[in-house]
């Protein structure tokens, strides 16, 4: 993937470069799971949980254009006040390129 499309936060580049484990999170639950500010909160703590498990944790979303690994919490409220789209294979590519803001899942 082209660098300009993903950002990667430090603190998830340093835990890689340590070999240290990271743990993806989705964002969709902020977007679409849960009403505000609910949705924040819950991530918040799950990300608090990854990290007393040892691990640093990899909330992943789309901002701006970019794929963003390890979004911070500006970041999730950002997510959480939009009008994100939910992401899947048939509308990722299209949803980076509009520059409009998507949560992801695992599913």
């Amino acid at each position: 993937m082209n660098s300009d499309l993903l950002a990667i936060s430090s603190f998830v580049r340093a835990a890689l470069a340590k070999h240290r484990p990271v743990v993806a999170l989705e964002t969709t639950l902020v977007t679409h799971g849960l009403p505000q500010p609910q949705g924040v909160e819950i991530a918040s703590e799950l990300e608090s949980e990854v990290v007393a498990a040892g691990a640093t944790p990899a909330t992943i979303g789309v901002l701006d254009g970019r794929v963003r690994v390890g979004l911070t919490l500006d970041e999730l409220h950002r997510l959480d006040s939009s009008a994100a789209v939910k992401l899947n294979l048939s509308n990722f590519a299209a949803q980076v390129s509009s520059g409009k803001p998507g949560s992801t899942t695992v599913a």
